[in-house]
Order: structure tokens, then C-alpha cells, then sequence
């Protein structure tokens, strides 16, 4: 039924509802029922409309506000991926972490991946994480890094405490054996 009938005889009901003829009488009872019903579907979406917009928000909310650091897409959540990082050496985890932080903005990046590098290569001894930090110790510096050519490397004008963890974190690789003393000697110093 079109709306416009259905204005129409409302209109007619109330200002003279005597007219109404009997064929005018059942469309206005369905015409009403008709727009009762189209009320009540659009007000129920309508209604779902606004419920699932506001669950999202909260998702969107609980989300946020348990990370520290951003994480893309990661299939563990954050503290997880510390526990087995710091109790258990997983590699897996770490690796998880390491690409998390890369994410992230540069200082935060620098500063977490030199936390959690140095347990791995320290504690559990993960050769990879030995050159994360030392890549990261440069980074934080400001000081190019080219694996492939060591001479390359320059720590001769970063201050002097941080010249010392880098000198301090190169000795150390030479001693587990990362690098070789060909390496070492390289480096600028």
C-alpha cells in the first residue's frame, strides 16, 4: 500500500471520519498495521545498528589499551610473548617480538629490542639476538651498520658510554665465537 493513500485517508478520518467508505475503512486498518510494521523493522535495525557499533568501540578500546608497544597482527598477545622470552628462551616468541617491535616507533624499538636481545643472546646464548643488540646499541646512536663489510662500522664518535657497551658487546661476540677477530678488528674505533 502506498504511503500516500494512507496519508490521505487519515486525513479524511480526521476531519470527517463519517465519509470513510467501507473499501477506505480496511485500508486504513492495514495501512496502519502496514506502518506499524515498517516502524518496528527499522527501529530493530536501527537498534542493531547502534548495539554493534558500540561493541566495537569497546573491542577497539580493550585493545588499545593493553598494549605498550604495537604489535600488527600478532597471533600471541604481548606479555605471552615476554614470559617465553625471559623463562624459556623461546626462540619463536622472540622472533614474534623482534618483528612486533619493528613496528613500533624507533625509540621504543631501539630501547625493547635491547631488553629482550640481550637476555636471549646472554641467557640463552641465541646468536641472532647478539647482532640484534649490537644492531640496536647502533641504531639508538645513530651509526650505519653493514654486517657484510665490518670496516664500515664506525663507533669512534658515539659517547663514550654507549662506545663501551658496543666495545664491551663486540669483545663478547668475539668470545662466543659471532663474529670472527678479523670482525673485531674492523670495527672503527
Amino acid at each position: 500500500m502506498e504511503n500516500g493513500i494512507l496519508f490521505k485517508t487519515v486525513s479524511k478520518l480526521i476531519n470527517n471520519p463519517e465519509i470513510l467508505s467501507p473499501k477506505e475503512k480496511i485500508r486504513e486498518v492495514y495501512g496502519i498495521k502496514y506502518l506499524i510494521n515498517n516502524i518496528m523493522k527499522y527501529s530493530i535495525l536501527i537498534l542493531i545498528f547502534i548495539i554493534s557499533c558500540q561493541k566495537k568501540q569497546k573491542i577497539d578500546i580493550v585493545k588499545n589499551s593493553d598494549t605498550v608497544v604495537t604489535m600488527s597482527q600478532s597471533t600471541t598477545d604481548y606479555d605471552t610473548l615476554i614470559k617465553r622470552v625471559k623463562y624459556k628462551g623461546d626462540i619463536d616468541a622472540y622472533d614474534e617480538l623482534f618483528n612486533s617491535f619493528m613496528d613500533s616507533n624507533e625509540s621504543e624499538r631501539t630501547d625493547s629490542l635491547m631488553i629482550y636481545s640481550k637476555i636471549m643472546a646472554e641467557k640463552y646464548n641465541y646468536g641472532g639476538a647478539y647482532f640484534d643488540y649490537f644492531d640496536a646499541l647502533l641504531r639508538k646512536n645513530k651509526v650505519v651498520i653493514n654486517y657484510d663489510n665490518f670496516y664500515s662500522i664506525d663507533i669512534s664518535k658515539i659517547p663514550s658510554a654507549s662506545k663501551r657497551q658496543a666495545e664491551d658487546w663486540l669483545r663478547k661476540m668475539l668470545e662466543k665465537k659471532i663474529i670472527t677477530q678479523q670482525q673485531y678488528d674492523s670495527v672503527k674505533r
